[in-house]
C-alpha cells in the first residue's frame, strides 16, 4: 500500500494525489479528544502532599511497577532465546504471564541518524495500566481537589498483585 492510498483511506479522500495534499488535510481530519478526570472523592493525605490511594495500595503499585520491569527483562531472554531455534542451550527462560500476551508485534524505531528499522517480537507486554498508575500515585498535589481517580481500581490493584506475587513466590 502506498502511502497515498494510506492517507486516502485515512481520510476518506480519494483524489488525494499528492503528498502534500494529503498533509494540508491532516489537521482538519483528525482531533484529539482528551477526556478530563474528576477529581478524587477520596484522597489520602501524607507529610508532602494528597495522594489517590493508600500507603498500602501504593506499596502494592510500587511492587508491581518493580515485577513489571522484572518481567520486561525476562520476556527479553526468552525472545533471545526463541530467536534461536537450532541452538537453543539450557532450559526455556520463564516470565510472569500476567504482562505478556500471546500475540506477536512489530516494533518501529527511527535512530538519530534517521535510519528507520522493524523489530518482529512473537509475545506483546501489557502493563495493564501499573506505570500510570503508580507514577500518579507516587506525585503528591498541593490540595486534594487537585487528586485524580487512578484508571485501575484498587480491587484490580489488589487482584492483580495477588496475581504476581503468587508467580514469583512459585518461580
Amino acid at each position: 500500500m502506498s502511502i497515498l492510498s494510506f492517507f486516502g483511506k485515512v481520510f476518506g479522500n480519494k483524489s488525494t494525489t499528492t503528498l502534500s495534499q494529503a498533509t494540508k488535510e491532516w489537521p482538519k481530519k483528525i482531533s484529539v479528544k482528551l477526556k478530563k478526570r474528576e477529581p478524587c472523592e477520596v484522597t489520602y493525605e501524607s507529610r508532602w502532599g494528597y495522594h489517590p490511594v493508600s500507603q498500602e495500595t501504593f506499596l502494592k503499585l510500587k511492587e508491581l511497577h518493580k515485577w513489571y520491569y522484572e518481567t520486561l527483562k525476562d520476556l527479553g531472554c526468552w525472545v533471545r532465546w526463541d530467536r534461536k531455534t537450532v541452538y537453543q542451550h539450557g532450559p526455556e527462560p520463564k516470565y510472569c504471564p500476567a504482562f505478556v500476551e500471546d500475540r506477536a508485534e512489530w516494533r518501529d524505531h527511527i535512530d538519530e541518524q534517521g535510519n528507520y528499522s522493524c523489530r518482529y517480537y512473537p509475545k506483546t507486554r501489557v502493563d495493564r495500566g501499573i506505570r500510570e498508575a503508580y507514577h500518579e500515585a507516587r506525585m503528591p498535589k498541593a490540595t486534594p481537589e487537585e487528586v485524580e481517580p487512578l484508571e485501575i481500581s484498587e480491587e484490580e490493584i489488589d487482584h492483580l498483585h495477588a496475581e504476581v506475587s503468587a508467580w514469583f513466590d512459585n518461580n
